[in-house]
């Protein structure tokens, strides 16, 4: 995970753009990738297919690089691919966020969370063919401000506590040459079995928590845990929030428990296990404590977590719902304009019925005044006798 480029982009509130017009890409592999030359072959022969021609090829110890194509003017920039998992894509993003640049991703990792939940196909074929096929949507993306350090961008995920271990022990090369593909859960049973809680505070919109956190994300895309796509309640990619999931210190059994209802996707967390949606918080803890970044362990706390509302342009399928704009900020304008309605109604009925009472009045006077009603002139006439006797009725 590296910090953004310079070339910053204009927000904008106007319709994405398609996808460059230009057929050129920058590859940007990660290690697994780069090692496999048939799956390199494969992949610049589905380019070649879509009419595509790679450029350059980094791998992502290389990835620095992607600055100077980042840095290019806008008919001569290539599209950014990022080939890999979710390392490799948190890596790209580093250097693309709050740029003119535009990312695709063709995702060849174990979980592939961010491509889970942008809708990008798992199959390579599908992939490549989005990048020509799809469109460009703008998103949210993440940032870490650690003390005395420059902003880290994430579009997946922050994370400490049990994921710190996790990350360590699945990007070990000698085990995932070991293990293959039970890297993952392997890596999960060994990180829960050394868990180890670490005090931290909280602060959010005016609020301070103070848990014995055994785990604790700050998620900005909704799906994690690849095939088991664990998602949070409540949230969205592109929602202008972030979710904070914090797991107290717990037993076991609970820890399986709190998992197990986030795969089912129950409304409601168990106890011990806390979700809330922020803009930003502020996450202190006594000892600098390690942050994984979308996979990769690229931070520390205390520090400070924020959105950045459209800070990434990512390729994704037509049928991804792209929100423009706030979502919050539209949701208390309609409010507003529903109550602006509401009050004139409110208005123009009142001015009415006090017309109609002003009408009721006259009439009644006129009806007095003429002896058209009896009764009420009966009525009147007693009132003032009675008036005068100094009694009401007499």
């Amino acid at each position: 995970m590296t910090t953004a480029g310079a070339v910053h982009r204009q927000p904008s509130t106007m319709e994405p753009p398609p996808p460059p017009a230009g057929r050129q890409v920058v590859l940007v592999v990660s290690p697994t990738v780069r090692k496999s030359a048939r799956l390199i072959t494969r992949i610049e022969s589905a380019l070649k297919e879509h009419g595509l021609t790679a450029v350059d090829v980094l791998e992502v110890a290389a990835a620095d690089r992607v600055r100077s194509w980042v840095s290019r003017p806008d008919d001569e920039r290539p599209l950014i691919v990022a080939a890999g998992g979710d390392g490799t894509v948190g890596t790209v993003v580093g250097y693309v966020a709050d740029t003119c640049a535009v990312m695709g991703i063709l995702p060849l990792g174990t979980s592939n969370d961010v491509a889970r939940s942008l809708g990008v196909p798992l199959r390579l074929d599908a992939a490549v063919a989005l990048l020509i096929d799809g469109k460009v949507a703008s998103v949210d993306v993440g940032s870490l401000e650690s003390d005395g350090a420059p902003p880290r961008f994430f579009v997946h995920a922050a994370a400490m506590g049990l994921d710190v271990v996790f990350a360590r022990l699945a990007t070990s090369p000698a085990l995932r040459h070991r293990l293959g593909h039970l890297t993952y859960a392997v890596a999960a049973l060994i990180a829960v079995r050394w868990r180890r809680p670490f005090a931290c505070e909280l602060r959010y919109d005016g609020r301070t928590e103070r848990p014995e956190a055994l785990h604790l994300s700050v998620i900005n895309a909704p799906v994690f845990g690849g095939r088991f796509r664990f998602s949070v309640p409540g949230s969205d990619v592109d929602d202008r929030r972030l979710d904070v999931l914090a797991i107290e210190d717990m037993p076991l059994h609970r820890v399986a428990l709190a998992m197990a209802t986030l795969l089912l996707r129950r409304p409601r967390p168990p106890r011990g296990v806390h979700l809330h949606h922020a803009r930003e918080i502020r996450i202190h803890s006594e000892e600098p404590t390690g942050v994984v970044l979308d996979g990769e362990l690229a931070g520390t706390v205390p520090g400070t977590f924020s959105i950045v509302a459209e800070g990434l342009r990512v390729v994704v399928p037509q049928t991804y719902e792209d929100t423009v704009g706030d979502p919050e900020g539209d949701a208390v304008e309609a409010v507003k304009q529903v109550a602006e309605v509401a009050t004139q109604s409110i208005e123009a009925r009142s001015r009415r019925w006090r017309e109609r009472i002003t009408d009721a009045d006259e009439a009644l006077v006129r009806g007095v005044a003429g002896r058209r009603i009896p009764l009420a002139g009966a009525l009147l006439r007693r009132l003032s006798r009675s008036a005068d006797h100094g009694v009401l009725w007499g």
